[in-house]
């Protein structure tokens, strides 16, 4: 697989806001569900930590994914695992993706959030959940940034 192409969503944004505003907005469980359009994390927000996504199905609450933060650096970096259980994939760590956010500072209030997650090469059906996570990334970064600036 080392020659194959790998298939990575990735966003990147400006936001006018601190490193800790969107660091905060980020690790925060209320504020992650926001932007996550409604899936609530539960983690300690530790590295090393486990994190499970809740959401609701047919009206009831569920476990929709899970993982375990890799990086926790604050206000720079911070890296989990991510296993989505609906697509019907065993449930081995090359199923599990890694999803990234990397803020990188570029005036005192403006930084450059680049969220990423993948590899999805490791699926057959590789391109379309690709593009559903770049869909997904899209309106999770926008709405993301309009928090952020919005505080």
């Amino acid at each position: 697989m080392s020659n194959e192409k790998k298939l990575i969503a990735e966003k990147i944004i400006e936001i006018n806001a601190s490193t800790k505003t969107v660091w905060r907005a980020i690790t925060t469980d209320e504020s992650v569900q926001s932007f996550m359009m409604g899936m609530k994390p539960v983690t300690t927000w530790n590295k090393g930590a486990t994190i499970e996504w809740f959401g609701r199905h047919e009206g009831e609450e569920h476990t929709m994914a899970k993982g375990k933060i890799v990086n926790f650096a604050p206000e720079e970096l911070l890296q989990y695992t991510f296993f989505y259980g609906g697509y019907g994939h065993l449930d081995i760590p090359e199923h599990y993706q890694i999803v990234t956010f990397r803020l990188e500072k570029l005036q005192e209030n403006k930084i450059r959030l680049i969220i990423q997650q993948g590899d999805y090469a490791v699926f057959g059906e590789g391109e379309s959940y690709l593009k559903h996570a770049n869909t997904f990334w899209e309106q999770a970064g926008n709405r993301l940034k309009e928090m952020c600036e919005g505080s």
